[in-house]
């Protein structure tokens, strides 16, 4: 009886914990590890000497402290969680009614702990210490950060692109659609930029019928127009082997002259000629040298007079875990390189369409 009553306890230590570490869960984006280039460097030069530090330091301060506070709270209960049912464990050995007890309790315990996550949840919806610090960093540190660049840039965090135009690009099928962190950009030539971060799942059905979520999309959403309107489509798309629940284009698969560019994409377009004009060689290796430095993937579609592009980039301005520096210089830089890139690409491709007869 000693075994089972062991492994019943471990069982429900693991609920427990299990339960109270996903209400605190945060999600870290992989960032790749680059070689910093001299522009992002004068960037970050210019952040450190802007930013007002110590009013983001007094706020994480406090926001350190309510943390800490949260953590011992969460020692304090599963401490007395364990001694207790240690007691009840010891006692079951004397009496078949303390095992009643023991199991009772044990849900009591299951109960406690999905109501701490409810709260938990709760209090990051309110003016807590770290949503005030949160709602800071994103209103200093970014702004501070995307006025580097030289175009403007008009960023509104609560902002985001509709559903709409993301399903114009007919990148995948999905079930649900969450975006925030809206950019409108004007380029030094006039162009627009609209840029949002994205999140999609799908959803399936699991032995009780309940609906389970996953993880589809998570990353950077961007469009722009072209200097004139298509009237065949191009669809870059990834290899179609990392490709889940997309949508084929109907379109013809193009081969192209770069086997390196094919290990990384699949090109559909309705019209070959117009995919070789704009898929030139300068262009694909401008698109596979951003791939390989950075490790961050993309799609796009050009239809219609827009171009819209994707990355898995995980979302962009993500406030830093409390135990991460705000200006962390490596988060930063993936933020930089994704816009740079964005920048240049588009006045690449603006050029190239502005000079070719289609």
């Amino acid at each position: 009886m000693f075994i089972y009553m062991f492994i019943y306890f471990l069982f429900i230590v693991m609920v427990v914990l299990f339960i109270l570490l996903k209400a605190k869960k945060n999600t870290a984006n992989n960032i790749a590890h680059y070689s910093f280039d001299q522009k992002f460097e004068t960037i970050y030069s210019n952040i450190l000497d802007e930013i007002d530090t110590n009013q983001l330091d007094e706020l994480k301060t406090k926001a350190l402290s309510e943390n800490a506070r949260k953590i011992k709270q969460f020692k304090f209960i599963f401490y007395i969680t364990i001694i207790i049912f240690i007691v009840l464990l010891v006692l079951c050995f004397k009496n078949f009614v303390f095992i009643m007890i023991t199991v009772a309790y044990s849900f009591v315990i299951i109960f406690a702990a999905i109501i701490m996550s409810y709260l938990s949840k709760k209090e990051n919806n309110t003016q807590s210490d770290i949503s005030i610090y949160k709602s800071k960093y994103k209103a200093i540190v970014i702004p501070t950060f995307l006025k580097q660049f030289d175009e403007k840039i008009n960023y509104l965090p609560t902002q985001s692109i509709n559903k709409q135009t993301y399903d114009e690009a007919e990148f995948e099928k999905y079930d649900t659609y969450y975006a925030d962190d809206f950019m409108e950009v004007t380029l030094k030539n006039n162009y627009t930029i609209k840029t949002s971060d994205i999140s999609t799942q799908y959803i399936t059905k699991n032995d009780d019928g309940k609906d389970v979520y996953h993880n589809l999309f998570n990353g950077i959403f961007v469009v722009l127009e072209t200097p004139k309107a298509f009237n065949d489509s191009l669809y870059l798309k990834k290899d179609k082997k990392y490709r889940y629940r997309s949508i084929e284009p109907y379109a013809e698969k193009v081969q192209l002259d770069s086997s390196e560019f094919e290990k990384y994409f699949d090109v559909y377009s309705t019209n070959n000629i117009l995919a070789m004009q704009l898929l030139t060689a300068d262009i694909m290796e401008f698109l596979i040298d951003f791939q390989k430095n950075t490790g961050i993937s993309f799609e796009l579609t050009i239809k219609n007079n827009k171009v819209y592009i994707r990355f898995y980039s995980g979302n962009i301005f993500v406030v830093p875990d409390l135990a991460e520096s705000y200006l962390d210089k490596e988060k930063l830089s993936k933020y930089y390189y994704i816009i740079n890139f964005t920048f240049k690409f588009t006045y690449m491709l603006i050029d190239l369409l502005n000079n070719t007869q289609y």
